[in-house]
Formats: structure tokens, C-alpha cells, sequence
């Protein structure tokens, strides 16, 4: 058994005696550069959606393929990837080069990264198709648990008009008609974030008026 260290055109022989007579073969081996496979990630810590992209600093190769350590791969130089479940994942890349001969060198490297889940941002709240003014919205974060919820209330019929509150609950009244968002964002200690927002239009209410006429 024998490894080559540098790449090349060998000759390996091989001799033969019985005692009686000796005989030799040769015959000649080609040994190929091998690529060297090489990656960074962007980052080995990942919130639940975020996009993992990663740069590729391979050698002498020409083919490359990603495994993301759930179920699926990826081809190409540069790809990502986006996680669906949070976890501990390992991304392998397989770096070939395919020779004139028809022979295929790889090496391969891999990397151990972390998906970890974000808030549910899941809203529950009063906001109907039709909503008359003055009409008292009240919102709430059922599955919030122990993250940091902040609310950011766009009433654009006064000013300031960015209203800001904290808490899994808030609630806010608009006087006036008009289109309004409310936005919603939470944050667990982990660091990751995610928010959820509702539009929705506040009617006027009408004014009853009418003049009796024929009294007589």
C-alpha cells in the first residue's frame, strides 16, 4: 500500500522470483490534484427564516455540492438556504474536479450551525370589516410566553402619530376616520425577532339631521 503525496505520472513495478527465474511488471498511474474544498458561512447563528448564505473558497474544482443537514442539497457555487425547523445542522460541501480521464477527485468540508426559533407572533383582536369611530381596538399575543412584545400604533389623525406600547396586550382608541396600521414586534432572549401587522379603516359615524315639514 502506497500514497502519493504530489501529483503526477508514476511508474510502479512490482518484481516476482520463485527461485527459479525473476520476472518484473510495470505499468504507469496518473495521480490528480486533489481539490480542496472551503467554505465561511455568514454566520453560525441563525434565527428561524433567516437566509444562510455561504462563500465559497475552494481550490481546483469544478463541481460543487451542499449538504444542508435536512434532508436537502444544493448545486452551485454560492447557493442558500433557508431552514424550516429550528436546530442544530451540519452543512457539508463536496468539492469535485472532474479530470480529462473521466476521473473524479473530491475532498469535502464540513461546518455545524444553529437555527434557533423565533416568537409567534400570532395576533387576536376586535378589528372587524366595518369599525366606527370612536372605536376602541384591542389587540393581543396569545402565544407570547416570556418575550418582549412592543406595539407601534399609526394614528395618522393626530400627532404625534406613532403611538408606542409594551405588553402582550395593547389597547388604543381612534376618534377620527381614517386608515390605520398597527405593528407588533417581539423579541425572545435568544436575540431573534419577528413582527406581524394589521391595516384596517375606522368609519365616521353619521350624523342623524332631518327637518319636519307640514306641521299644520
Amino acid at each position: 500500500l502506497h500514497s502519493f503525496g504530489n501529483p503526477g505520472v508514476y511508474n510502479v513495478s512490482i518484481f516476482m522470483t520463485n527461485g527459479c527465474s525473476d520476472t518484473s511488471i510495470t505499468r504507469q498511474v496518473t495521480v490528480f490534484e486533489k481539490p480542496i474544498a472551503g467554505f465561511t458561512a455568514n454566520a453560525t447563528i441563525y434565527c428561524l427564516g433567516d437566509t444562510i448564505r455561504v462563500n465559497n473558497t475552494s481550490l481546483n474544482a469544478s463541481n460543487y455540492r451542499w449538504f444542508w443537514g435536512d434532508g436537502q442539497s444544493s448545486a452551485g457555487l454560492n447557493p442558500t438556504h433557508v431552514y424550516t425547523t429550528a436546530g442544530d445542522y451540519t452543512i457539508l460541501l463536496r468539492a469535485e474536479k472532474t479530470n480529462n480521464s473521466g476521473v473524479v477527485c473530491f475532498d469535502t468540508l464540513a461546518r455545524n450551525i444553529t437555527v434557533l426559533v423565533k416568537p409567534d407572533v400570532t395576533l387576536q383582536s376586535n378589528i372587524g370589516n366595518i369599525n366606527c369611530a370612536p372605536f376602541t381596538a384591542n389587540l393581543t399575543a396569545p402565544r407570547i410566553i416570556d418575550e418582549s412584545v412592543t406595539w407601534y400604533i399609526n394614528d395618522t389623525t393626530v400627532s404625534p402619530s406613532m403611538i408606542v406600547t409594551t405588553g402582550v396586550s395593547t389597547q388604543y382608541t381612534f376618534n377620527k376616520p381614517g386608515t390605520f396600521t398597527i405593528k407588533m414586534i417581539a423579541g425572545n432572549a435568544l436575540g431573534c425577532n419577528d413582527s406581524t401587522s394589521v391595516t384596517f379603516t375606522v368609519r365616521g359615524t353619521p350624523a342623524a339631521s332631518f327637518t319636519p315639514t307640514n306641521l299644520n
